[in-house]
């Protein structure tokens, strides 16, 4: 069954209890669109405006998906933002969207703005289009990850990549003519926990150029070492999955620095 065809069966559905008055039919009604959708309408009494909310969000992204192209939840919330009162609201509506129809957020063609820099010596593009990033560019354009991630190809290959936890420390190396030193190289970093298009993006890079090696900087301590799994094994959530369902990693990432094991207690 496509997304579309699951996102217009949660509607029929909604719109069939709305129309023949019995509301309280949704609260025993489980044969639902293979089950999956029956809390939709359940917060349809027992929280009309979240369920508003989640209407709204899975319109939105009806639309992204029959057009082909990403939006932000920056633009979900822009589009009520009576509705919506602030944009923290809507992580936890769209991972009961994702969890109860199975599918991961690239599914549904919805992204947060990225997060992603990178510094060094790669070339980017869609398909058969023109190159758009080139080496020593601190940015990548939205154009990018709109498109898809499918069909990045790349050339100018950097001789590694390293993967750094820290903004702080990324600007740090830049500032230390790190890649000046060692170039070609690539320097990338998510300012912190990677979002989706940062692991997704390197991945794709690892999965056509698996030859090219990884390595993470991160901090020795749980949080640095559960941001380094999150890059190399990728997560359970089912928001930050590829659209089949298998995780998005990075499975040649090495660590490197300072170990939590050599650490001594003296």
């Amino acid at each position: 069954m496509s997304v579309l065809s699951v996102i217009e069966g949660i509607v029929y559905k909604v719109m069939k209890f709305l129309k023949s008055g019995n509301i309280n039919e949704a609260k025993e009604s489980y044969v639902f669109v293979f089950h999956i959708c029956r809390h939709f309408l359940e917060l349809l009494v027992k929280k009309p405006e979240e369920f508003t909310r989640l209407m709204v969000i899975l319109k939105m992204a009806h639309e992204a998906v029959r057009e082909d192209k990403f939006i932000t939840k920056r633009s979900i919330y822009y589009s009520n933002p009576i509705l919506f009162k602030r944009q923290s609201v809507i992580d936890p509506l769209l991972s009961k969207i994702c969890k109860e129809l199975s599918l991961p957020r690239c599914a549904l063609k919805i992204n947060a703005s990225s997060k992603l820099i990178v510094y060094g010596d790669i070339y980017l593009g869609i398909g058969y289009g023109s190159d758009v990033v080139k080496g020593n560019n601190l940015g990548i354009p939205e154009s990018l990850f709109k498109s898809g991630y499918e069909v990045i190809t790349s050339k100018c290959l950097p001789q590694f990549i390293l993967i750094i936890e820290k903004d702080t420390i990324f600007r740090k190396l830049l500032s230390e003519k790190f890649y000046e030193k060692f170039k070609p190289c690539l320097l990338v970093t998510a300012k912190g926990y990677p979002d989706l298009i940062t692991r997704q993006f390197l991945a794709q890079i690892n999965y056509i150029h698996p030859n090219i090696p990884m390595i993470g900087l991160f901090d020795a301590d749980p949080h640095g070492i559960n941001v380094f799994c999150t890059y190399k094994y990728g997560t359970t959530n089912p928001m930050m999955q590829n659209e089949d369902g298998s995780p998005i990693k990075i499975s040649n990432l090495q660590l490197c620095g300072l170990l939590p094991s050599e650490l001594s207690s003296n």
